[in-house]
């Protein structure tokens, strides 16, 4: 019989069955099967946040360490593209004993609503933190309309 530290066997009683057996082993192969053993999932790095004001879509990620050299951003069929490289950098004549901040690359897609304007679309990095706005189409921009009396 396998020992497992998370499921008790018990002997047979009046009460159990030989099942039993095959159940607790169904349990222990599960839990066998359960364990983080598959790759790891693409991380969606770097975060973004998209926000709605009045008359246009702000999207915003946190690019520490990076500068606009560093990052691409295109529109394509309806899609905005933001790619990018970040790269360590050891000081001249050191060598990094334990180095926590790896070199990366990302690739990030976004679907463009119909509702935006993608021929207005413009980005800004200040401090780390790339902001893209995605201008409204003028047909989708709130209007208010004028009562005659």
């Amino acid at each position: 019989m396998l020992l497992n530290p998370f499921f008790r066997t018990r002997p047979y009683t009046l009460t159990t069955y030989p099942s039993a057996d095959f159940e607790n082993l169904r349990r222990q192969m599960n839990v066998f099967f359960d364990k983080p053993t598959a790759p790891r999932k693409r991380s969606t790095w770097p975060k973004a946040t998209l926000e709605k004001l009045e008359d246009e879509l702000v999207l915003t990620l946190a690019l520490p360490g990076l500068s606009s050299d560093d990052v691409s951003i295109k529109t394509a069929d309806g899609e905005l593209t933001l790619q990018g490289t970040r790269k360590t950098e050891n000081l001249e004549g050191y060598k990094a004993i334990r180095t926590e901040r790896a070199p990366v690359k990302f690739l990030r897609r976004f679907r463009l609503p119909k509702r935006v304007d993608a021929s207005g679309i413009n980005a800004k990095m200040v401090d780390g933190l790339l902001s893209v706005r995605l201008p409204l189409r003028p047909e989708h921009k709130p209007r208010s309309i004028k009562i005659e009396s």
